[in-house]
């Protein structure tokens, strides 16, 4: 069992609190933070999920009012939830440390100190397993609400239960959830039956101009501007497109580059042995051993050059 004692005296001292997640927010992100914060709320302390970027359209259900992107008061306590570096703060940082204390959970293998009360742990399938430990060890009655949000987290990090990173933690924290009331296909049917005929026809580009690698054993794709406007899409609906090329047969390393603005996003998986987080690094990025991501500020045909390059290096090894 994880000690989150100290966190959870300076969580009970606290009035109003804050919560930050990482910008372009994914499932766990979301639902790690807006469990928190109903929960936080269900003990009568202010709380709030300050947000840097849009909710996606695909997880925008789930927010049950705890989202917002204007600094709603001024917090006692600040929450990073899932990010290890307060880079991930980005425009936030300031913001983050004016509350009298910070306090940091997270899952992801850290590259910097980031604040001296943490509990990190690499190896839980999503920050939303901490959460329920952090939950359960405050002594909080989890709602419906928090239950959903928090299986939300541990579907959407372990690739609904498929994901390498899948253990006896996750699976069991599942179970408990549904009998906490959780309906698994509603949720499931939410995140994986949903689609916009845009965002498919966007995945139908990418897997165009999907380029193999190492025969066969890596692949990268890319998808533009010019992209999103053809097929009336947008950057977040090309999150998923990384999750449909990771299914080509025999691939262990799948990569996208996600135009957006000036910038290519990457997105980086792995089945079974490579390390993408390795691969990230390479461009100051990093994240897990088998889902990473980075920022190049590269034009796309040195960027395609410069990833394909770091793919071949790793399935090399």
């Amino acid at each position: 069992m994880r000690d989150y004692s100290k966190l959870i005296e300076k969580i009970n001292t606290a009035g109003s609190i804050l919560i930050f997640t990482h910008a372009n927010m994914d499932g766990d992100a979301l639902g790690s933070s807006g469990a928190l914060c109903l929960a936080l709320r269900s003990l009568g302390k202010k709380a709030a999920v300050l947000t840097q970027s849009p909710c996606p359209a695909y997880l925008r259900f789930a927010d049950q009012g705890f989202l917002t992107g204007e600094v709603p008061f001024d917090a006692d306590l600040s929450i990073a939830v899932d990010m290890g570096s307060d880079s991930r703060l980005e425009g936030l940082k300031e913001v983050f440390y004016r509350s009298k204390d910070q306090i940091c959970i997270d899952h992801h293998v850290r590259d910097e100190a980031f604040l001296t009360d943490v509990v990190v742990d690499p190896a839980a399938a999503a920050c939303g397993c901490l959460i329920y430990e952090l939950l359960r060890q405050m002594g909080v009655a989890i709602s419906v609400d928090m239950a959903n949000l928090l299986y939300l987290a541990v579907l959407t990090d372990t690739g609904s239960f498929r994901y390498a990173n899948t253990g006896k933690e996750a699976m069991v924290m599942a179970g408990e959830l549904i009998d906490l009331g959780v309906e698994p296909a509603a949720i499931c049917n939410r995140i994986y039956a949903s689609y916009p005929l845009s965002q498919l026809r966007l995945e139908g580009i990418a897997l165009d101009r999907a380029r193999l690698l190492c025969e066969g054993k890596g692949i990268l794709t890319y998808v533009c501007e010019d992209d999103y406007r053809a097929t009336g899409s947008n950057a977040d609906e090309a999150d998923s497109c990384i999750d449909r090329i990771r299914t080509v047969e025999n691939v262990e390393i799948a990569a996208v580059l996600k135009q957006r603005g000036s910038v290519y996003k990457l997105s980086c998986r792995a089945k079974e042995y490579a390390d993408v987080r390795r691969i990230c690094m390479t461009f100051g990025g990093g994240g897990h051993l088998r889902a990473s991501g980075a920022t190049l500020d590269l034009p796309l045909d040195l960027a395609m050059e410069a990833v394909a390059k770091a793919i071949e290096e790793e399935l090399s090894r």
